[in-house]
Order: structure tokens, then C-alpha cells, then sequence
């Protein structure tokens, strides 16, 4: 007989483990998206250009327009091997590898701004000491995103080596952070 007790007390706790399990997969999520860092902040309507630096090319997006009349235009400049690899600096010489076309507003284009801003990271790592800035890859980044506002305002994001295992980028705002 106790036996059978034991044997029943085990199966009441197992309904009561499944119903439980059960419970918690068919309740709603209470957020949805964890809290994300914000890197550079701002107004999609206000972002006017957006600007990629690297040893190996630059890439140029700029906003013309306002309202439903927005143009987009991009510019590409790749720089031969031997230049990108002596890291010659913007000023030199413009590379006869350049590219620039302009697309009509869409939609996705003004989507495009739309989703940078503002701009957001999956956490904030706060503002990490020179070890870690190197560990990280911004001691040494070349590449950089710039961010051009309405009003003359501009905002440089270092961009550093990617997140072991993620693919996400390291990045550091004009703060340091």
C-alpha cells in the first residue's frame, strides 16, 4: 500500500508539473523584445546623410528632399589595394573607382532612415577601458559610420571587430560609450 501511495503522489506531481508547462508556453510574452541600448539618438527625419568608412572603400548615402519628394543618392568610393593598405587618408586624391547614382524616392528609401534611427545596440557594454577597447577592436578601427542631421549636427560611431559567436558588431559612439 504505500507503494501505491508513493506511486500516485509522483503522478500527481507530474500532472501538476505538465499543467504548469503547459500554462507557462500558452501564456502571452509580457514584452515581447528585451530593452535595447541606444548608441546615437535622434530623428529619422532629421538624418540627412549616412556616411561608411574603410581602408578599402567609402560608401555615401545622402537624403534630398523633404516630404514625399525624397531622393536618394549614393556614392561608392573603392580605393585600389596598395592605397587602402598604406591607409591613405580621405584627402588624398579622389580613386578612379567611383560610383554615384541617385534613386528616386520610395518608400524604402525613406524606410531606410527610418530604421537607423535611432541608432541601437543589443546591450551597453558602458565606456570600456583601453584593454577592453582593444580587446573589442575600436583601438584600432578604421572603419567608421557617420551620421549627418539636419542643423549641423554630426555624430562618428567607431566600429569595431565582431561579437564572438554573434556576428554583431562592437561599436562606440562619440561619448566613448
Amino acid at each position: 500500500m504505500i507503494g501505491d501511495r508513493g506511486l500516485i503522489s509522483h503522478a500527481a506531481l507530474a500532472l501538476v508539473a505538465a499543467v504548469a508547462a503547459y500554462a507557462a508556453w500558452r501564456a502571452p510574452q509580457a514584452s515581447g523584445k528585451p530593452p535595447r541600448a541606444v548608441i546615437v539618438p535622434g530623428e529619422a527625419t532629421l538624418l540627412q546623410e549616412i556616411a561608411l568608412h574603410e581602408d578599402a572603400y567609402d560608401v555615401t548615402v545622402v537624403r534630398r528632399g523633404t516630404g514625399a519628394q525624397q531622393d536618394v543618392d549614393v556614392t561608392v568610393i573603392k580605393r585600389p589595394k596598395a592605397a587602402a593598405e598604406e591607409n591613405v587618408p580621405q584627402e588624398a586624391p579622389v580613386p578612379e573607382a567611383m560610383t554615384s547614382q541617385a534613386f528616386p524616392g520610395s518608400e524604402q528609401a525613406r524606410g531606410l532612415f527610418e530604421k537607423l534611427m535611432p541608432l541601437e545596440g543589443n546591450r551597453a557594454l558602458g565606456r570600456p577601458t583601453d584593454e577592453e577597447a582593444s580587446a573589442f577592436g575600436l583601438a584600432r578601427s578604421s572603419q567608421k559610420l557617420t551620421l549627418t542631421f539636419a542643423k549641423d549636427r554630426r555624430e562618428v560611431v567607431a566600429v569595431g571587430d565582431s561579437a564572438y559567436g554573434a556576428g554583431d558588431l562592437y561599436v562606440r559612439n562619440g561619448a566613448g560609450e
